[in-house]
Parts: C-alpha cells; sequence; structure tokens
C-alpha cells in the first residue's frame, strides 16, 4: 500500500549517525457510547430514523488518543521508525489498519518498518501482509537491512524459532553474513521483562540464536510499558561482556496494562507513559532517549558501545 525500500536494500552507505525511533502497540478504535447503542440497535425496522432525529446515527470509528499523540511526536523526528508489532487491535484486520492505525499514522506510515505482533496472528496476519506488502519481508514475516553501517533484522516472535526451523537458520546465516557490524534486531515478544506474561518461547529462542550470533541490541513491544534491561546472555543471566541489552516500547498508544515491580536485570522502568525510544546510531556505539508523547520530554537517556557481530565461538 505504500512505498519504501524493499527487504534487503541499504538505506544508507555512510558512516554518519542515523536516527531509529521504536516503538510498538499502537492503534484501537474508540467510539462513543451512543454509537455503540446505534451499532447494536441498527436492525430494528424504524431505527435509522430515530437515531437520525435524536442525533444518534452512527459515527466512524475514531483512534485512540494515545495513537494520536505518539503520532503527534513522530511528526517532528527524523529517522526509520520501526514499528515493534500490534500496531491495530483487537485481530490485525485489514480494516483495523486502515481505520484505527492509518488514520492516526497516516503521514509517517511510509515510514514504518514494521513486524508483526500477537494480535496479528488472531488473523493469521492477513491485514498485517495486505496492508504493508512487500515490506513484511515475505509471507513469514522476517527481513533485514543496512542503516548508516549498522545491521537491522526484523524477527516474528509469533512463529518457531528452535534450532532447524526456517527462521532460525535464515537468522544464523544472515547474522554469519555481516560479521563485523553493529547490529540490532527488532521483534514483538520480549524473551525477558520484568513484566511476566505467557508466550515467552519463540522470543527466547531468537534471543538464543542471537546471542551465539553477536547482536549488540533487541528491541521490543507486547507489554504495555518502557523498559531497559541490563545485558543478558542466551539463557537469561547477566553478561555485560557479550550480553545483549533490550528494550521494550510497548508504549505506542494502547491502554496501559501492566505497572510490575522492577525484576533484578532491569536498569530503567516506565509505566503509564506514551512515548517512544529514539536510537542515535554510530559507527562504534549508539546512544538512546525515551520520549513523552506527545510532549517530546525526556524521560531515560544513556550512550554504550556497541559490539560488531563476532560468532560466540570466535
Amino acid at each position: 500500500m505504500f512505498s519504501l525500500l524493499c527487504p534487503g536494500q541499504t538505506l544508507s552507505q555512510d558512516d554518519g549517525t542515523r536516527v531509529i525511533l521504536a516503538v510498538g502497540d499502537v492503534a484501537r478504535c474508540e467510539s462513543h457510547w451512543k454509537d455503540r447503542v446505534a451499532y447494536w440497535l441498527g436492525g430494528i425496522p424504524g431505527w435509522t430514523a430515530i437515531s437520525t432525529a435524536v442525533g444518534w446515527q452512527r459515527n466512524e470509528p475514531a483512534p485512540s488518543l494515545g495513537a494520536k499523540h505518539t503520532a503527534q511526536l513522530l511528526e517532528r523526528l527524523p529517522g526509520v521508525i520501526l514499528g515493534l508489532g500490534d500496531l491495530a487491535y483487537r485481530k490485525g484486520t485489514l480494516w483495523e489498519y486502515e481505520t484505527c492505525f492509518g488514520k492516526a499514522w497516516s503521514s509517517i506510515i511510509p515510514r514504518v518498518r514494521p513486524v508483526p505482533g500477537n494480535h496479528d496472528y488472531k488473523t493469521g496476519a492477513a491485514g498485517y501482509r495486505a496492508y504493508f506488502g512487500a515490506r513484511t519481508g515475505g509471507p513469514l514475516n522476517f527481513y533485514s537491512f543496512d542503516l548508516a553501517g549498522w545491521h537491522l533484522i526484523a524477527l516474528n516472535s509469533e512463529i518457531d524459532a528452535a534450532a532447524g526451523s526456517q527462521q532460525a537458520r535464515w537468522l544464523a546465516s544472515d547474522l554469519a553474513d555481516n560479521v563485523g557490524k553493529c547490529s540490532l534486531a527488532f521483534f514483538h515478544r520480549p524473551a525477558y521483562s520484568s513484566a511476566q506474561r505467557d508466550g515467552k518461547q519463540f522470543a527466547r529462542q531468537l534471543f538464543k540464536v542471537l546471542y551465539e550470533g553477536g547482536a549488540t541490541l533487541i528491541l521490543n513491544g507486547h507489554h504495555h510499558l518502557y523498559e531497559r534491561i541490563v545485558p543478558l546472555d542466551g539463557w537469561g543471566a547477566i553478561d555485560f561482556q557479550r550480553g545483549i541489552r533490550q528494550f521494550v516500547v510497548g508504549t505506542g498508544g494502547s491502554d496501559f496494562k501492566e505497572r510490575p515491580s522492577p525484576g533484578v536485570f532491569s536498569e530503567q522502568l516506565i509505566a503509564y507513559h506514551y512515548g517512544m525510544l529514539r536510537l542515535s546510531l554510530m559507527p562504534s556505539s549508539y546512544g538512546w532517549q525515551f520520549l513523552e508523547a506527545p510532549s517530546g520530554k525526556e524521560l531515560d537517556r544513556g550512550r554504550s558501545a556497541c559490539r560488531p557481530i563476532q560468532r560466540l565461538d570466535q
């Protein structure tokens, strides 16, 4: 539906700083209670005339206020946008993408590089693929591309990533083909987070392959909060030497579900704030900011060295 670079195409050839904006869990449609009543009673003979007379005709659903807030901030910030899954609720249908997500983020959608979430798979990700087309990377919804000397890997936490699976084989090969580059992976469900929810199996399989392949960063959504997690190894133990730092950024506009206590591996946990992660990618390092939406107020920041891809056995 919207044109952007095809999977695998390089966005930049230079070594200058480039900006990534990342957020997931964005848009659901809201309607007034009178619109819901009009929907329920719409089949009653004569209801249309009655509802019109009393001003209860059904209105078109509108995107949630939170989705509009993140859009307002994204419109002011340059950079490629990583959509961390569940961009349209509740089932990721094409109608929900066009109505709930599309109306809120209309001006910035061409900048989005997406991954699917669990809500997209309530309809087999059919709406997600129809909406984003070639940007999904194909029927299994994973792909990679380069940006300013970094290698970015979009993965699918809703399908198998165990050893021998198609996704795991592709990911291991992709990492091996990009040895020497700083790398960032993004997918919907976090392997580790202070918020405890089911469904981590595939995410932890991906995390392990990424650790063994020498990745630096992982970005996720799914939990409706912001969390920065200390570098971990492929089994979830703290590893400052080779571990992967993880950011959870499920603050794109959907309702707030969780406010957990920080776990032992949590460096920063922020609940009940819409916002997005802003990453500055540099040749040998990266900087991060968590910016509140729509104000742009900085709630978290830092900088760290990147570790170029190098296999665990090297």
